[in-house]
């Protein structure tokens, strides 16, 4: 027979598997949500057609509508994980949803979760704009144009600096831009501007770099173990309950 060290060995592994099993499981049932934590796939119209597609700001993110969300899991069941529904019936699953949707555990997961999504597509964002060199597309653009991108430039700057751990080397590369884009212009379009208490302090201010001049951002932390609320744990004991 197996003495008391190889049944504690046993026991450990087939906790490991079962824990495993549960992880694979939550994973599949959280990944209805992850269409909420892509930027959409908007086509632009419009300005961001022409001249101004080089300057394009970050993507939104989908609205996260519960009612619509549970709609769609009811009427297409291809949003649902094959694993899951090998182990759950499809009305079951449903309602487990629901439930999730009214728990406790529900808005602080989906909050973190949309919130690193957003600081990875903003940071992704970040790094192709200042790689984008300003100059050859400055030269080609008749006056009204330089001064509509006068304008998108700046609010992109102005968002950056409000931006809590905002890249300073972005900040650097917008502000540049935005001189290039300001001495590019007529005298007279210059003097406009600066009369503009506003604009006239941002082409004022001037970028002092740091010891760290990388990007830098400060991501949300991606666990979610605060308070025992995460999605795996109320995973397996609301799921281990409805497989019972």
């Amino acid at each position: 027979g197996c003495n008391e060290n190889q049944w504690n060995h046993v026991a450990q592994n087939n906790s490991k598997i079962i824990q495993k099993h549960f992880r694979g499981l939550t994973e599949s049932f959280l990944s209805a949500f992850d269409p909420y934590f892509r930027p959409k796939q908007e086509e632009r119209k419009g300005l961001w057609v022409g001249y101004a597609a080089h300057l394009l700001p970050p993507a939104e993110f989908p609205t996260f509508d519960k009612a619509t969300f549970l709609g769609d899991l009811r009427e297409s069941s291809t949003v649902l994980r094959r694993n899951l529904l090998q182990v759950l019936d499809h009305d079951d699953l449903i309602e487990l949803y629901e439930e999730f949707l009214e728990s406790i555990n529900f808005q602080p997961w989906f909050s973190n979760k949309l919130s690193v999504s957003k600081y990875r597509a903003h940071r992704a964002w970040g790094e192709q704009r200042v790689e984008f060199d300003m100059g050859p597309i400055l030269e080609k653009l008749s006056e009204n144009e330089k001064v509509d991108t006068f304008g998108i430039v700046e609010e992109q700057l102005m968002k950056e600096v409000n931006t809590i751990g905002g890249s300073m080397k972005l900040v650097k590369k917008l502000r540049d831009d935005l001189e290039k884009i300001f001495t590019s212009l007529p005298t007279e379009l210059q003097q406009s501007i600066m009369l503009n208490p506003g604009q006239a302090q941002l082409l004022k201010e001037c970028y002092v770099p740091t010891a760290d001049d990388d990007i830098r951002y400060s991501a949300p932390e991606e666990s979610f173990t605060d308070m025992g609320r995460s999605p795996l744990s109320w995973f397996k004991k609301h799921a281990g309950r409805t497989l019972e």
